[in-house]
């Protein structure tokens, strides 16, 4: 059987450098913000948008949002479970590869030396960690916002106490599951 891919490349940053390029593999379009322009859409979570989304959109997404922080990961073998993740949606791994690579991140995430904290995001390896974890699990909500949360407290610990430092990185999160949602497969 014939699957069809499409790339697509994200950026960041002012000089708009390439910090990830996904080949997808064929998903349902979803129009999740109807008729709506991003600007206005500030009042919807990343979490709303999601909570109908098929699997494949939540793993594409969770994938999306970890490549923005994979740099702040420590850990190998978390860094080599995000690969799983990149080959999983590439259709290079399958699933059994794809739980093994949850169940590995679940306990990596869990035994970060800096998971004792009371909010258990200490600095934003941690949170980058989690990322991966609640990525690979399909919790795509939840990644996203311990992206967010890493990338704004890789900023520094003042940044996140200030609500309005997480804007930036909500917004790129909205746009970016509304261009994953109406991704189509090109005509084979």
């Amino acid at each position: 059987m014939h699957q069809s891919l499409q790339s697509i490349q994200f950026t960041h940053g002012p000089a708009r450098r390439t910090i990830c390029s996904l080949r997808l593999l064929h998903f349902p379009t979803m129009t999740l913000i109807p008729s709506r322009d991003m600007k206005n859409s500030s009042e919807l979570s990343v979490a709303d948008l999601l909570a109908q989304a098929p699997e494949s959109l939540r793993l594409a997404f969770g994938l999306a949002c970890v490549a923005r922080i994979e740099h702040l990961l420590e850990d190998p073998g978390a860094i080599a479970c995000v690969a799983v993740l990149r080959g999983f949606i590439e259709g290079r791994a399958d699933g059994a590869a794809l739980s093994a690579a949850a169940q590995q991140m679940a306990q990596i995430a869990q035994s970060h030396r800096g998971s004792g904290s009371i909010d258990g995001c200490s600095h934003a390896a941690v949170s980058a960690t989690y990322a991966v974890a609640n990525a690979l699990s399909g919790k795509a909500g939840a990644a996203a916002e311990y992206a967010a949360y890493a990338m704004v407290y890789a900023y520094g610990g003042y940044a996140v106490s200030d609500p309005s430092a997480f804007e930036p990185e909500h917004a790129w999160q909205r746009a970016t599951l509304q261009q994953l949602s109406s991704t189509q497969a090109p005509a084979s």
